[in-house]
């Protein structure tokens, strides 16, 4: 990347680490990117701890997939946080995406199965995700992932402008009804708070919607642009709750349109995908031992 980093524009790294990430002290000295805007990175184990020794000022848009076969869904959003604030001024596009796992992995590696049910994964406080947010504030685009959990405080403060208020584009995860309400209930109050529109607001009876309302009002609003496109993730649901939920958001009239996505449930216990998901992960380990060596080689000589 030192060779590039006077003329790399986009790039794309895909990095497997079969084993303990190389030394940070390998890399004597920081790289600046000078002229690099878009960069995509999936990542497989471990934290990517070289990035702290990659400055790009320029910054605009990053994607990065991730998963890690030992703490599999625990996004370490602090050191992203300490990473992306030096590109803060000039990102305006964060895409976090999880790589799928398989669950029969749980089995072949020891990974604690209760990792494959949202509901019973460790949740990391709200205000680690609040300081990555906020250390982005000019974004347009915000992409996470059902394992990280939207506490209805930050959903909040996303209503009302305090965080993201140039925020047009949200794809996010809801693994509860109560949480699609909450996403739904703050879209509807940023986008009728962007029209300038008198504030006859008619929230759901509910208690996230009330919490939303009583912050609101406690505050002053922040003039913020409208979400004009929402992704929303959600479990695999009847026909009938997903009709519901299309309609709800089909009430938001959104600019841009809307997208639902249903996750499909778990093939845990099928000895078939058991069967076939060792062979891939066989086959991954073998492939990912080469890159591994490759990508430490070239480190090296940064």
């Amino acid at each position: 990347m030192g060779l590039a980093s006077n003329s790399l524009v986009e790039g794309y790294f895909y990095v497997v680490f079969d084993s303990l990430p190389f030394s940070t002290a390998q890399l004597i000295y920081p790289i600046t990117m000078h002229i690099l805007s878009r960069l995509h990175l999936r990542l497989v184990n471990n934290p990517p701890t070289f990035l702290l020794f990659l400055y790009i000022p320029v910054l605009k848009d990053i994607w990065i997939e991730w998963v890690d076969q030992d703490h599999p869904f625990a996004w370490d959003l602090a050191f992203y946080a300490n990473w992306l604030s030096r590109s803060s001024p000039s990102l305006q596009k964060l895409l976090l995406t999880d790589l799928p796992l398989y669950p029969a992995l749980s089995t072949l590696t020891g990974i604690d199965i209760h990792s494959h049910h949202t509901l019973t994964r460790p949740r990391p406080h709200y205000d680690v995700l609040e300081a990555l947010l906020m250390v982005v504030p000019n974004l347009r685009g915000l992409a996470l992932p059902p394992s990280i959990h939207v506490a209805l405080p930050i959903l909040t403060d996303i209503s009302n402008g305090t965080l993201l208020p140039n925020l047009e584009f949200l794809e996010i995860g809801a693994n509860t009804i109560a949480e699609q309400n909450s996403i739904i209930q703050m879209v509807k109050f940023r986008n009728r708070n962007a029209d300038a529109s008198p504030y006859n607001f008619d929230f759901d009876s509910d208690s996230a919607s009330a919490s939303i309302s009583e912050a609101v009002s406690a505050t002053d609003l922040s003039k913020c642009s409208p979400i004009k496109t929402l992704n929303l993730i959600v479990p695999h649901v009847y026909d009938k709750l997903k009709e519901e939920l299309k309609g709800k958001v089909e009430g938001l009239k959104l600019a841009e349109g809307y997208r639902i996505q249903c996750i499909p449930p778990c093939e845990a216990n099928l000895p078939r995908a058991q069967a076939r998901t060792a062979m891939r992960w066989k086959s991954c380990r073998a492939v990912g031992a080469v890159r591994t060596a490759i990508v430490e080689s070239s480190l090296a000589y940064l």
